[in-house]
């Protein structure tokens, strides 16, 4: 089901006003045409028209609108474990429709299917790929998604997975980190539309023993002292080594099923999680602003 994305907006909405002249038949059976794949986005970006068009008569006494667009995102996880954690309650926030493809999924992956994509990680490496159908399947399809232009964030295992697909390395058990970090941005990534409004250094959470090299196409977009591979893009395809899903109680998870015995991951996270929390936010945001102007 497609669900109609949102945000908070003033007393005076866009929606209202749009809808009553869609009502009088300027419109109405258009509004929420659905067909497959590009001409369904054109009818949606149509039906919308309107609603742009009254909104530059209303924005300068009411503030900036964002623009609405509907938007479907497939989410791969490679990991009954690793979950989409706050990532996934932001989503439904937002009104984002989504489904999950897990480690049992048969479904095939196709650029047609969603508007984006976000693949999550997992304890396996991409080395293990032909154990695992689901990460050796998406490994496969990668290429083709990419240069079709379907907008993707790529997280750790996800993350590895794209880059070796891409023609990088993914690498095993090279400059693993493990818990809060300072994330530094590139010049390319202070550029780029995925940090807008995160500042240099960031606050994000690691949980990785291994890493990856670029593809040969690839924007360098962060970096981190012991792993300079924290965040590239190729074309709209976004991979972070990073994890900004997760939350005090998956990390506490993920430290008991590591058998960490101390809670030091833990702690340091509780120091920093509202300046985290923020990032990972802005990140979400960011990425979803990326598919509406695709």
């Amino acid at each position: 089901m497609w669900i109609w994305a949102s945000r908070p907006k003033p007393q005076l909405s866009l929606n209202t006003v749009a809808g009553f002249i869609f009502d009088l038949g300027l419109g109405r059976n258009e509004k929420r045409t659905r067909t497959a794949g590009a001409p369904a986005r054109k009818a949606r970006i149509q039906a919308y028209n309107i609603t742009a068009f009254l909104g530059s008569l209303i924005c300068p006494l009411q503030g900036n609108f964002d623009q609405e667009e509907s938007v479907k995102i497939t989410i791969v996880q490679f990991d009954h474990e690793v979950v989409a954690g706050t990532y996934a309650r932001w989503l439904q926030e937002e009104q984002v429709d989504s489904e999950v493809l897990t480690p049992d999924s048969c479904a095939p992956l196709s650029p047609c299917d969603a508007d984006a994509l976000l693949l999550l990680g997992g304890h396996m490496g991409v080395a293990q790929k032909q154990d695992h159908p689901l990460l050796q399947r998406c490994h496969a399809a990668l290429p083709q998604i990419v240069a079709q232009g379907t907008p993707m964030l790529a997280i750790c295992l996800g993350a590895q997975l794209l880059a070796d697909a891409l023609g990088g390395r993914a690498l095993s058990k090279q400059r693993g980190e493990r818990g809060a970090t300072p994330i530094h941005l590139t010049a390319g990534g202070q550029r780029d539309p995925l940090f807008a409004k995160i500042d240099s250094p960031f606050i994000s959470v690691q949980w990785h023993n291994d890493c990856f090299d670029l593809p040969p196409a690839a924007t360098h977009l962060a970096y981190t002292e012991t792993c300079p591979g924290q965040a590239f893009r190729c074309n709209n395809a976004y991979g972070v080594q990073f994890h900004p899903e997760v939350d005090a109680a998956i990390i506490a998870d993920w430290c008991k099923r590591a058998g960490v015995a101390d809670t030091e991951p833990l702690a340091a996270f509780q120091n920093v999680k509202d300046r985290y929390r923020t990032a990972s936010r802005q990140l979400l945001t960011n990425f979803l602003r990326q598919i509406a102007r695709k």
